[in-house]
């Protein structure tokens, strides 16, 4: 039903700078109404609390707030130290129910504008033959031979990523979290297939992948991404459902 609502309410502008977001919107109907911040762990359909609820004075409004807050404890369960980058959310025009729901008013919206962090240079397709799942092994002078002007790369994050340090690990820090990476799984794996790739001004799309966590390297990272009920299988969708995933 919410995919073939025509709502008469809208969010019409969600404009992401580098310390802000700006929610900006018209309310069409009588009574109060909010506007409320949905992340990709929760549903728009099944809301119960929302990361934030704003209470505009006009039917037609701007919203600004920071662009990055901490989630705390009572925010999420388990989601306590996290700093969750709003750049993620969907905003929503909703009604509070008798029931202490939530009624939708209006589409969600992500955001329409965001600060560009790097300019890399562009690489026009030279031509439109491309070959997917490309992986090293001894025959990349086939890339010459086949003229390809694009490929793709399946890039599976759990065959070298972790939640804690060891040996050959690099750091990475998001969302005032640390993650470690395997070294020489990205330079032997990934840099140099992407390096033979980039002489041959080849444009290439990487595909994340999940694997289950009895396949993955490391096990607790495994059980964060893996959704509840999968018990096998080669790939699984992530878990969306956590702020930690």
């Amino acid at each position: 039903m919410y995919m073939e609502t025509g709502y008469e309410s809208m969010i019409t502008d969600v404009t992401v700078t580098e310390n802000t977001v700006r929610i900006s919107g018209e309310f069409k109907g009588s009574g109060s109404f909010s506007v409320v911040e949905v992340p990709p762990y929760m549903d728009l359909l099944l809301l119960e609390e929302p990361l934030s609820e704003f209470f505009p004075e006009t039917d037609s409004f701007t919203i600004e707030t920071d662009r990055y807050v901490r989630l705390q404890d009572g925010t999420s369960s388990s989601g306590d130290g996290i700093v969750y980058d709003r750049l993620l959310s969907r905003w929503a025009i909703v009604r509070r129910t008798d029931s202490g729901g939530f009624g939708i008013l209006s589409s969600a919206r992500y955001a329409d504008a965001v600060p560009v962090l790097r300019h890399p240079e562009q690489v026009p397709l030279r031509n439109k033959k491309g070959i997917g799942g490309i992986f090293p092994n001894s025959f990349t002078s086939d890339f010459d031979e086949l003229d390809l002007g694009s490929a793709t790369l399946n890039m599976f994050v759990t065959q070298f990523a972790y939640l804690s340090d060891g040996p050959g690990r690099i750091a990475h820090e998001y969302g005032g979290k640390t993650y470690w990476f395997d070294e020489n799984f990205i330079k032997e794996n990934l840099d140099n297939l992407l390096l033979e790739a980039g002489r041959r001004k080849m444009s290439v799309a990487a595909i994340l992948l999940v694997q289950p966590a009895s396949s993955s390297v490391d096990r607790d990272l495994g059980d964060l991404l893996m959704p509840d009920g999968c018990t096998s299988g080669t790939l699984t969708m992530p878990d969306m459902s956590s702020p930690e995933a």
